[in-house]
Parts: C-alpha cells; sequence; structure tokens
C-alpha cells in the first residue's frame, strides 16, 4: 500500500501531541534503528527556531485576551473577595507567557542554550510588541507590566548564563529589537 506525502501531511497533522508521542514511539520500538534517526531529526528541529516567529506568537497569544475573558475572571473573585482591577490583568499576561517561559527552562535543562537565547530574544519581543500597541483594550492597567515580565524573564536567562559573550550578543539584539526597554547585564 503506498501512502501519498499529502495523505501523510495530513494525518499526521490530525494527531493530537500525545498521539504524536505514541506513533513516534511504536515505531522506535518497532524498528529501533529509527530512533536515532528521529532524535538527529528533532535536534534539528529545535536548532530551527526563529525569534521572529516566537515574538509573532507571543504577541498574538496575548492580543487574544479579551475584555470578556477580563470579566469573567473577575466574576470568578465576586464570591465576596476583593481584585484589584490592575492585578488581574498583570495575572493574565503571566499566564499567558507562562507556556513561553517553561519552554526556556525546558531549553536550559536539554542545555540548548543557543536555542534558549533565541527563544528569550523572541519571548521579550513578543512582550515588547505587545506593550507598544495601544490598541489593547485594558492598556489603562497594565502600567509597565509587560515590561516587568520582560525583565523577569531576562533576569533569570542572565542568572544561568555568566558568558559575556552570550549576553553581549542578547543585550545587543533586545537594544535592537526593543529600544524603548533597557535590559542591564
Amino acid at each position: 500500500m503506498t501512502i501519498l506525502k499529502k495523505d501523510l501531511t495530513s494525518i499526521v497533522l490530525s494527531l493530537e501531541h500525545s498521539q504524536l508521542i505514541e506513533v513516534l514511539s511504536m515505531l522506535v520500538k518497532q524498528k529501533p534503528e529509527c530512533a536515532a534517526r528521529i532524535h538527529d531529526l528533532a535536534l534539528q528541529a529545535l536548532h530551527q527556531i526563529k525569534e521572529t516567529d516566537v515574538a509573532e506568537a507571543v504577541y498574538h497569544d496575548l492580543c487574544r485576551l479579551t475584555e470578556d475573558d477580563y470579566y469573567e475572571q473577575v466574576n470568578r473573585f465576586n464570591g465576596g473577595s476583593y481584585v484589584d482591577p490592575y492585578d488581574l490583568p498583570y495575572e493574565m499576561i503571566v499566564n499567558e507567557v507562562s507556556p513561553y517561559t517553561l519552554k526556556i527552562q525546558d531549553f536550559r535543562t536539554r542545555k540548548l542554550f543557543r536555542e534558549e537565547s533565541v527563544y528569550v530574544i523572541g519571548v521579550l519581543n513578543g512582550l515588547y510588541l505587545y506593550d507598544a500597541d495601544a490598541s489593547r483594550w485594558f492598556s489603562d492597567y497594565l502600567e509597565d507590566f509587560p515590561y516587568s515580565i520582560a525583565s523577569t524573564i531576562y533576569a533569570s536567562w542572565i542568572s544561568c548564563h555568566p558568558d559575556e559573550a552570550s549576553r553581549l550578543f542578547v543585550s545587543a539584539r533586545l537594544h535592537e529589537l526593543c529600544p524603548d526597554w533597557d535590559f542591564q547585564h
């Protein structure tokens, strides 16, 4: 039975993350010699991270936050406890950025430092783009929250990367992409 490439692509794209892992695991069990090739291809895919793609993803995820989301969260707390209207948008942004910070930690754990650096630049640039977008519905509530979150991520990255060359590279790139923000190392 011959499977066309477009059919295979369609099937693979329809799989959920856990299903794809299950398929790869079954393939390795049935053909152990495929494990090394899968490993090499996975590493190759990891090395293809583009800071612009990460920045766009962060920006778009944050732009998905709506006023309805905000009021849904406020109503959740209306059981008697007070919610500061300035704290909630911050928490909402932190929650949206959380998967990205977990990915940064994953790169660090795997010792993929170049990819981690590119990813950090992308995340911080995405936060910068979001902060610069005055059309956000809750911009009055945000003050400097995107910058505050970005500074925390950057400080965490700096604390794990003592080499001056990496710091200078990331700092210079952030200066280009986020000229209104000050990232000190």
